[in-house]
């Protein structure tokens, strides 16, 4: 007689599943929010507005926060072209 293994279902209900586009949205947010942080940890203070400035600002879409990390990138590179060092 063979033996059989049982059957677990690991998946989740259905009610606890992210939908499609808010898991899209949750990636885009942690991956603006690796790019903020990595610009935070290497930028001279002030090139990057806070989360709250960037709202204000710009709005509240994770393409906003886009922007405003594109800007600070941008002025970083002009900063180190003004002082002649390599960004």
């Amino acid at each position: 007689m063979r033996s059989t293994l049982p059957v677990v279902d690991d998946r989740q209900t259905s009610a606890s599943i992210l939908t499609m586009d808010e898991n899209y949205i949750y990636g885009e947010r942690t991956g603006l929010q690796l790019v903020r942080m990595a610009i935070e940890m290497t930028c001279p203070a002030g090139v990057l507005p806070s989360e709250e400035a960037v709202n204000l600002l710009y709005g509240p879409l994770p393409v906003h926060e886009g922007e405003a990390l594109a800007k600070a990138i941008m002025e970083v590179e002009r900063l180190a072209r003004r002082d002649g060092e390599d960004p």
